[in-house]
């Protein structure tokens, strides 16, 4: 079934047809773009606002100088929950440039188009129309001549009959009036006859006019109209087509939500935290039961008040050398990885060059001198990186020694009590208590090198676990053997205790330069040798001394577990520890 026409059922009604399309075409402005432009405004926000938030609440990374923090996987996955918002807020944006950038400015030109279209159709129907009315305009002029000469033939006809039948007048006047007569007859006759042509014409003009021209211009406006019309319909469609696409990336943001969400593991997360805070270190042992003696009076120092208080703690601030050996192994192994590749690299192109050189005719050997020279110049950086990475292991492990002594010196057993009594007796009060402060002192050291024993066995397990390169093994067992005779050490220097209280107060001296109020510290013999900083230290340890490379120290003691004992050679005369490694012998 044809569908109605404008042309027929609306001939009647150009000017209502074209007010109409003229105000639809206005519409599209007025309504359509504008909702579109104010959807996109509010696509926009809702995007600005939504970055905003991911931006506020994204996690900083921490960073560090030498070593990269590893993020757990709950705050990884809430990094990548804001990652995946932020991927929907570009989505928005999308949308709300398709909106204002695309449909509002399509939707603006068609409308122009229609309105243009429009008036050109109205110009040609005004055209078609005054081409119509001339065609009534000469038929009514013709009609009117017709009419004129009908009315004038009669006249004088009716005259001539008068005159016919009136005896009075001549015959030659009656003759003249016949003529006339005839002549006007003949006037209408013509008037007549161009009547029905012009009627015939204007009949066909008409008929050409509401059959054919008035109808093909208001099909014209129904076909701009349809047009219209299934332009909306397709703007709609590209709208709700773009925010389907925008929902569908949307969807696969939340599905990469729910991923991350997934990837939470509370067990991996807690194993973190204890590789991130583990410091190596085990528990104080059991304090020992201490039996009162009775010995001279003496005031408290701060020799005493050190060895009196336990810090069963770690104290703030304090260096986590553990999980710095740890990244420095790592990186070690990193740069002998990178410095095994490109020793490789070396040989290949060395191999290449000697190959070109005996074969001239494979090519110029001179094209990979400058690969060859990049790569060795590479090789020696890692090299030097290397060596660096070795000296701050031997700092750490020199530094993991000391803090093993002082850990010894300073637990809450009754060793230390011993030392502050045998010291103050000197021997000379009480024999029997002197040996039995000596024999207490030296089961106690037995107890504290038998639980250290254990922590030396678990330290050894704790290494093999995390390391299995035989390199890094090796020098894992370096730092238990350095611990071993360190423990050694200590344990020859508390059985002496009976025959010198001045060697405790050596050992304390390196705890505390308040002591030297009470105690007098035993002068070693000085070896006559000199050492100079090769690199900076800022002595951070406890009982170390800080240097600046190129500074001259004075050798006081002996290198022991890496660090030797040395005094400056200013006016403050400063004395303490400085790590060995760091020093060279003048």
């Amino acid at each position: 079934m044809l569908s109605p026409t404008w042309g027929c059922e609306l001939w009647d009604g150009y000017d209502s047809v074209l007010c109409h399309l003229t105000t639809r075409a206005d519409y599209m402005v007025d309504v359509y773009a504008r909702f579109f432009r104010e959807k996109a405004d509010l696509e926009k926000e809702y995007a600005k606002g939504l970055r905003k938030l991911v931006a506020r609440y994204e996690p900083v990374k921490k960073k560090k100088k030498k070593e990269a923090i590893k993020e757990s996987t709950e705050l990884l996955s809430f990094r990548k929950f804001l990652t995946e918002a932020g991927y929907q807020a570009g989505q928005h944006e999308i949308l709300a440039e398709c909106l204002s950038k695309v449909l509002v400015k399509d939707i603006q030109k068609k409308s122009a188009e229609i309105l243009k279209k429009t008036k050109d159709n109205s110009k040609h129907a005004k055209k078609e129309k005054e081409n119509m009315d001339a065609s009534y305009f000469n038929l009514e002029k013709i009609k009117l001549k017709y009419e004129k000469s009908f009315h004038d033939w009669k006249e004088a006809d009716r005259n001539f009959q008068i005159a016919d039948q009136d005896g009075t007048i001549s015959r030659n006047e009656i003759m003249k009036m016949k003529m006339f007569t005839e002549t006007k007859c003949k006037s209408y006759e013509n008037c007549r006859g161009q009547y029905a042509d012009q009627l015939t014409k204007t009949n066909t003009d008409q008929r050409e006019y509401f059959a054919d021209n008035l109808p093909r211009v208001l099909t014209s406006l129904q076909d701009l109209d349809r047009e219209r019309i299934q332009f909306v319909r397709e703007v709609m469609e590209r709208a709700l087509h773009a925010e389907r696409e925008a929902v569908k990336i949307t969807n696969k943001c939340r599905e990469g939500m729910e991923e991350a969400i997934n990837s939470i593991n509370e067990e991996t997360d807690q194993e973190e935290v204890i590789e991130r805070l583990k410091t190596g270190d085990l528990p104080p042992p059991d304090i020992e039961f201490e039996e009162m003696q009775l010995l001279r009076q003496k005031k408290s120092s701060s020799l005493t008040r050190r060895l009196s208080r336990a810090s069963f703690s770690q104290k703030k601030g304090k260096q986590n050398l553990f999980q710095t050996k740890r990244n420095i192994l790592k990186n070690i192994e990193k740069h002998q990885d990178e410095i095994a590749k490109g020793t490789k690299e070396m040989k290949a192109l060395q191999l290449m060059i000697q190959t070109y050189t005996e074969t001239p005719d494979f090519g110029d050997s001179r094209n990979f001198q400058d690969e060859l020279n990049i790569v060795t110049t590479k090789v020696e950086n890692l090299s030097k990186d290397l060596n660096s990475l070795n000296r701050e292991l031997d700092l750490v492990e020199s530094k993991m020694n000391l803090n093993m002594r002082h850990s010894l010196l300073a637990a809450p057993s009754r060793s230390s009590d011993s030392l502050d009594n045998s010291t103050y007796s000197g021997g000379s009060d009480s024999i029997g208590y002197g040996s039995q402060s000596s024999q207490s002192g030296g089961d106690i050291i037995e107890n504290s090198l038998h639980d250290h024993g254990d922590v030396i066995e678990n330290e050894k397990e704790k290494e093999e676990d995390h390391l299995a390169d035989d390199e890094n093994n090796e020098k894992q067992n370096t730092e238990v053997n350095g611990m071993e005779s360190t423990l050694q050490s200590l344990k020859c220097s508390l059985i002496n205790i009976d025959n010198s209280s001045e060697a405790v107060c050596i050992q304390s001296g390196r705890l505390s330069d308040d002591s030297e109020e009470e105690f007098e510290d035993e002068p070693l013999q000085p070896s006559q040798a000199c050492l100079v900083a090769l690199y900076p230290y800022d002595g951070g340890e406890e009982g170390t001394l800080s240097m600046k490379e190129g500074e001259e120290f004075e050798v006081t003691g002996e290198d022991v577990d890496g660090w030797i004992k040395v005094k400056r050679m200013n006016q403050s005369n400063e004395e303490g520890f400085v790590p060995f490694a760091y020093t060279q012998i003048l």
